[in-house]
């Protein structure tokens, strides 16, 4: 008999597409020169006016990350979760590196090691 286990709830203080696109890694990196519009808008830090900046933009010319970038302002924080036409993810872009960080803890002055 499997159990299958519940997935681990997200902390409220993690963005829920960002929560969404952690949970789906087979969805990405998304072709931002092919992909439809609901698929954009599950791309963390991609907002609706920016969306249609894109689309808008891919009707003339295919997007590159320059372009992206000037579309966005932010293609350094979305390029984990995006391919252009000249860029695709690698290494280490992959958006585990956007998950939290271990949350700080007092340090003790007297504790061992």
């Amino acid at each position: 008999m499997t159990q299958t286990s519940a997935p681990e709830p997200t902390p409220r203080s993690v963005d829920p597409k960002l929560a969404w696109a952690l949970a789906h890694p087979e969805s990405f990196p998304l072709d931002v020169n092919r992909a439809p519009r609901d698929m954009l808008q599950r791309v963390p830090g991609l907002r609706a006016r920016t969306i249609d900046r894109i689309i808008a933009a891919r009707r003339h010319a295919a997007i590159r990350l320059v372009d992206l970038d000037r579309l966005t302002g932010a293609a350094r924080d979305i390029k984990a979760f995006v391919a252009t036409a000249d860029w695709r993810p690698g290494g280490d872009t992959y958006p585990v590196a956007f998950q939290q960080p271990e949350p700080a803890r007092q340090l003790d002055l007297f504790a061992g090691p």
